[in-house]
């Protein structure tokens, strides 16, 4: 593993690795536009760009440059999200990695220098990014971190014989013991409780405890509830007892030929889904959806196949993640997490959960 110090002598004189300033924005959007993504979103929608990547706080724009010094060209980027940009009273701030790209002709080792001089510029608790790429994948890997996948859950509709968006490997057959077996959860059934406005979700709920250190209420609302592009919808799980045992977010997506619904963040350990089977398939017929899909890593997998949520792994199932455009094919997500100071997958102490939601795995592609 080649370390900073090595990359800095190597590239320190002839690069400057400074943040983007306002002025310098467009520079960034031609770059993205003719090394990244022709047409990408970004480049088209400023209402976008300005939500996940202006930081009116430190008057920039959060993507770190590589500028050759004495001409000033771009030969790199590194956009980021940090989770305070939603609250700013998040001590210890996420950053999450989003378009991490170097030009062709760049100089081997660039890529990584730039990555390494946004942990020591930017001021976040840990260090992360959601969908990575090939290239980053060998990157990340290569400088010692773990790279993790999402487990992808999914429920079908019961109420469905003919599915549009959902298909079906060739010889599959379901199984549907596991959604008997959930549909009688010996006694106990939860409901699904929308939350209809801000003051319900931001009192005291037993699932407060689960929020992690680099998310808020208030980060919750503003990445959620006021997205420019997506409406996402807020339910809480009520127990027997009718106590709000945990909260879940999701979207509904779909095309002309169908809808389905995306579950991309939840604030509990999972366990408490057993018993929400009937009410998540309430939610599907009112929906019209065909199926949930739900992208997690960290909770309680006995918890959410009592819910009758089954793994498409190995199930013979295709679940599309995209839909703008719409791609009728299973999609692996992968991610990284590690805190800022020891530079490790996670502290002991904490509980590792990323979703769908996390980083940029959730946006826009179409405007």
């Amino acid at each position: 593993m080649v370390g900073f110090e090595v990359l800095e002598r190597l590239y320190g004189k002839k690069f400057d690795i400074r943040f983007c300033a306002i002025d310098e924005i467009d520079g960034v959007l031609a770059f993205i536009d003719t090394y990244w993504k022709k047409g990408h979103v970004l480049t088209r929608s400023k209402k976008l760009l300005d939500w996940q990547h202006l930081d009116t706080l430190r008057d920039r724009y959060n993507f770190v440059l590589a500028a050759e010094r004495t001409t000033g060209e771009i030969y790199g980027i590194y956009g980021f999200i940090l989770s305070s940009s939603m609250d700013n009273e998040i001590a210890h701030p996420v950053c999450w990695g989003a378009i991490w790209q170097t030009r062709p002709d760049a100089p081997k080792g660039l890529g990584l220098y730039l990555k390494l001089s946004v942990d020591r510029k930017v001021d976040a608790g840990y260090f992360g990014s959601v969908r990575l790429n090939e290239n980053a994948v060998r990157a990340i890997s290569s400088s010692g971190w773990t790279v993790y996948g999402l487990s992808h859950f999914y429920m079908l509709n019961n109420g469905r014989k003919k599915f549009r968006l959902a298909s079906f490997a060739k010889g599959c057959t379901l199984n549907t013991d596991f959604e008997k077996q959930a549909a009688d959860p010996g006694g106990i059934e939860k409901r699904l409780n929308k939350i209809c406005n801000r003051e319900d979700f931001c009192g005291r709920h037993s699932y407060d405890k689960w929020i992690p250190a680099y998310k808020s209420k208030k980060y919750y609302l503003e990445r959620y509830a006021k997205h420019p592009v997506y409406k996402y919808d807020f339910y809480e799980v009520a127990g027997t007892s009718g106590e709000a045992e945990a909260c879940i977010i999701l979207r509904v997506c779909g095309t002309e030929s169908g809808r389905a619904i995306s579950i991309v963040d939840y604030i509990g350990k999972g366990s408490e889904l057993k018993g929400t089977y009937g009410a998540f398939q309430e939610l599907l017929h009112g929906e019209d959806a065909e199926y949930i899909s739900f992208y997690e890593y960290g909770l309680d997998a006995d918890g959410l196949r009592s819910a009758g949520f089954n793994n498409v792994d190995g199930s013979g199932m295709v679940i599309p993640l995209y839909f703008e455009p719409f791609e009728q094919k299973n999609v692996d997500l992968n991610f990284y997490l590690y805190r800022a100071q020891e530079k490790e997958a996670y502290d002991t102490d904490e509980r590792l959960m990323v979703f769908r939601g996390d980083g940029d795995a959730d946006r826009p592609n179409l405007i």
